[in-house]
């Protein structure tokens, strides 16, 4: 008999399924949702047109749930999920999964993992966390500070979360793993199987090897372009304390210093060169007056300097949970296919 985890496994599969769909599930029952789908009945409590019911009730008929399940927990893989219980290794009711409260959007009922060892993500979960984002558009001074940062972080017991992404993410990833300190984390935007970028092909294994990655998309799912503002919403989920290292004025970067704000988790930003391009968003993260004391730092702990204040811009309403389109195709796995 299909399990509640196991059905809500099989459901990220299918079209314009996104957090806001899986929450809605979790709340229903999952695998009460599923028979229903292969029954082909509208599943009560979740919200969705007479069309993509129909479409889902097409995509169940390919779909072996245990085939599935079994695909996202092989080898490396696991999942962990928002009280569900019946995960072989991950209870939705422990830290493993992070914190949160019904229809968080930034926490989404259902992370896919990979980490080479389980030791070293439940014991990432139980350390401190903070965030490093920047643009990918790097310079050379940003590259350095992020790379140094994420290394002093992780010598110190903080563990490093960021979003595997050319640039600072990389280079503050890179610093971590260097430091053999404390287990990086990294979220990114598509299914463990899809690599992107691929030019971080060789720092995904390494991320794997020293901590741990999440994704919310499902094996086989490309980086859409609404998947990293998703992405962006788990790291500041995740993150204790967010630090911007560069951004250009309408980056990527300062989407997540908005949900941080939003969250109320601190913002703290690393000033660059008052005329620079890539420090066009620290200006604004950083002259936005209050001043944050995460665990006991104060900005003369950090040996950057760095500027702390909370951060949110104006008028600016928290994020929602959001689905996907349901124009993509779904990544599953046919019934028949071991």
């Amino acid at each position: 008999m299909t399990g509640d985890l196991q059905a809500m496994v099989a459901l990220a599969q299918l079209s314009g399924v996104g957090p806001r769909r899986l929450w809605a599930a979790s709340r229903s029952g999952p695998a009460q949702v599923w028979r229903d789908l292969v029954a082909r009945r509208t599943p009560a409590g979740v919200p969705a047109p007479r069309s993509l019911c129909e479409r889902w009730w097409g995509e169940v008929e390919s779909v072996s749930v245990e085939n599935v399940f079994a695909d996202h927990t092989a080898g490396d893989l696991f999942v962990s999920a928002a009280g569900l219980v019946g995960a072989p290794v991950l209870d939705g009711a422990g830290p493993e999964h992070p914190a949160h409260e019904p229809d968080d959007p930034y926490v989404p009922p259902l992370l896919f993992w990979r980490a080479w060892s389980l030791d070293r993500f439940d014991a990432l979960h139980r350390r401190p966390r903070v965030a490093i984002v920047g643009t990918r558009r790097a310079s050379r001074y940003g590259l350095d500070v992020a790379h140094e940062l994420g290394g002093a972080l992780a010598e110190a017991g903080v563990v490093v979360v960021s979003g595997l992404a050319l640039g600072i993410d990389a280079a503050a990833h890179r610093g971590a793993i260097a430091a053999n300190g404390a287990p990086p984390i990294a979220i990114v935007a598509s299914g463990h199987n899809v690599v992107y970028p691929r030019r971080n092909r060789e720092l995904w294994e390494a991320v794997a090897r020293a901590g741990a990655i999440g994704t919310t998309a499902p094996l086989g799912t490309a980086p859409e372009a609404w998947r990293f503002p998703a992405r962006n919403r788990v790291i500041v989920g995740l993150s204790d304390v967010v630090v911007v290292v560069e951004s250009h004025h309408a980056g990527g970067s300062l989407i997540t210093a908005d949900y941080a704000g939003a969250r109320g988790v601190p913002v703290l930003a690393v000033p660059g060169p008052i005329r620079s391009a890539t420090s066009l968003g620290e200006r604004i993260a950083c002259w936005v007056t209050g001043a944050v004391h995460a665990w006991g730092w104060t900005t003369c702990s950090w040996p950057w300097g760095c500027r702390a204040g909370t951060y949110g811009r104006p008028n600016r309403k928290p994020a929602k949970a959001i689905d996907r389109p349901t124009t993509g195709r779904c990544s599953t796995r046919s019934a028949g296919s071991r």
